[in-house]
């Protein structure tokens, strides 16, 4: 906790909170307040921050340029990264689904790819989107010997959530009617606005990733099954997740990579 001049100091104030969030991010963010979020009237300024940064267990190799595949009907190539390797994998009528772990096993990706290249097939997976489906998919996952191509990406986002929060049915922490009572010593406040930043980096050897607000036995003596071909060159949404208690630590979509 610090006590910060945002009424006569308000360009200070506002580059000590951007420099403990760099720092915190390893520099991701390098900005997370801008100089309209501070005013003099500003009496208090909550900010929480995570960083995240881990290996492939299983490393990627880059295989050059592949046409990826754009929902107004355009593709472009993009960098893309390939692995043949056993992953936890299942599909079904709408979607691919595979969990790419990172080194120790604590942590993993999943991948949900649409089999349709249309819009209509993202909106509705981004519809139907639950912590019940994920927790579906996750179930299904059985070891499969996988053919995965998939693109590198970087994010880089900055969200308004006040128009969000009102609309996800919050409204009232933002108006007059509202009375935080922060600190002992002066009147109600009430939230001015909230700003939420998230960057994220894939690539062959693993995922850095900040945001501030925010053995399966095989019987080797039977048939050998060709492996599945998981082809991510069109938008596709993505999940980094503790293995342990399940709890998403990012959540994102890709549409151009």
């Amino acid at each position: 906790m610090n006590a910060l001049d945002f009424k006569n100091n308000t360009a200070a104030a506002r580059q000590l909170i951007n420099d403990k969030i760099a720092r915190h991010t390893n520099q991701m963010i390098p900005e997370l307040l801008s100089k309209e979020s501070i005013q003099p009237i500003t009496s208090a300024i909550l900010t929480n921050a995570v960083y995240f940064k881990a290996d492939w267990s299983s490393r990627f190799w880059v295989s050059g340029d592949m046409p990826f595949h754009y929902f107004d009907g355009t593709s472009s190539d993009v960098d893309m990264m390939f692995q043949n390797t056993d992953f936890r994998y299942s599909e079904d009528e709408q979607v691919q689904v595979v969990e790419l772990p990172y080194k120790s096993n604590e942590l993993s990706m999943l991948v949900v790819l649409p089999k349709s290249k249309e819009p209509s097939a993202m909106q509705m997976l981004i519809k139907n989107l639950s912590t019940t489906q994920i927790t579906d998919w996750t179930k299904r996952l059985k070891q499969q010997d996988v053919l995965l191509n998939l693109p590198k990406f970087k994010i880089d986002e900055g969200y308004p959530m006040k128009a969000v929060l009102t609309d996800m049915g919050m409204p009232s922490v933002f108006g007059n009617q509202a009375k935080f009572n922060v600190f002992a010593d002066s009147s109600p406040i009430a939230i001015d606005d909230i700003h939420h930043q998230a960057v994220i980096d894939v690539n062959e050897i693993g995922t850095e990733a900040a945001a501030a607000t925010g053995v399966v036995a095989v019987d080797m003596s039977g048939p050998m099954h060709p492996p599945v071909a998981f082809k991510a060159d069109h938008p596709f949404m993505f999940m980094i997740k503790d293995n342990k208690t399940d709890a998403i630590l990012f959540l994102g979509q890709v549409n151009k990579p």
